[in-house]
């Protein structure tokens, strides 16, 4: 079974999601709410790194 959280995941809040077992995150405004969203990205997956299979 895998975990998601949908809404409100951002780049304050990934680090301790994934630290608390999240599997799945939606982010819809934290990436296209952002001028740039490949940056958005960039910068989240940067966080989860060490977490992304």
């Amino acid at each position: 079974m895998l975990i998601e959280v949908d809404g409100g995941v951002d780049t304050t809040n990934v680090k301790t999601l994934l630290d608390a077992g999240v599997d799945v995150f939606v982010a819809g405004f934290s990436i296209f709410g952002k001028p740039d969203p490949g940056k958005a990205v960039k910068e989240m997956l940067k966080i989860g790194k060490t977490k992304i299979c």
